[in-house]
């Protein structure tokens, strides 16, 4: 069994790993390091991209069952590997499954403030660009779960969905007393990158896509 958390960081990504550890699944969340003195700490989505550029199994050599918050953040370089839910699927076709975690986009931005390197990177065309990725990834997300392949994707909207639903899904049933969803509570955030010019851009798009927080966007 893969279980790949396929949506957005600062959506609960922690409390998903954590719910996974309760039904006693390894868990990887960003990185790992073994049990060897002085082993160098390894990153999932460096791991899962390296795999794929050699022509490998997305996740080959990586012993988890469930894989969240697959992004880096490193000296203003962003990479992701939780885009590459095709590749994921195409390689565990059988027992994989997919849950798109999501929040609505101006939370999720400023939340990503918190985050005090990416803050730091956040010029108004890096916010633009979060938008963007934002709209096209759960549009790319939906559009591939179709038909057959929907029932192998769970859609976890903050707010209206718990961790609990999630894992009950991943799991195939097993319930587990609802994890509280941690957002790094504490940290400073910046809502000042939501300029007028970002919150007209994130409704245009709404307008056009729909909004992914509304269950209708996913039927």
């Amino acid at each position: 069994m893969k279980i790949f958390q396929i949506g957005f960081n600062r959506c609960a990504t922690q409390s998903l790993a954590s719910g996974f550890r309760r039904c006693g699944l390894w868990v990887v969340h960003h990185n790992w390091k073994g049990n060897r003195v002085n082993q160098r700490r390894k990153y999932v989505t460096a791991e899962i991209l390296r795999n794929l550029a050699a022509g490998r199994k997305p996740v080959e050599g990586l012993p988890f069952d469930v894989f969240t918050d697959m992004e880096d953040f490193y000296e203003g370089t962003w990479t992701t590997a939780y885009t590459e839910f095709r590749a994921m699927d195409a390689a565990y076709p059988a027992d994989a499954k997919f849950i798109m975690n999501v929040r609505p986009c101006a939370d999720w931005i400023v939340s990503r403030t918190a985050l005090t390197d990416v803050y730091a990177h956040m010029t108004p065309d890096v916010v633009r660009g979060l938008v963007e990725h934002y709209f096209s990834h759960c549009v790319a997300v939906r559009d591939y779960f179709r038909g057959a392949k929907r029932d192998r994707l769970f859609v976890m909207i903050l707010g209206i969905h718990t961790v609990a639903d999630a894992v009950a899904f991943g799991t195939g049933g097993k319930m587990i007393t609802d994890v509280s969803l941690d957002f790094a509570g504490g940290r400073e955030r910046h809502p000042e990158v939501l300029t007028e010019d970002v919150l007209l851009w994130i409704a245009s798009h709404i307008a056009v896509h729909g909004d992914p927080c509304d269950l209708r966007f996913w039927a």
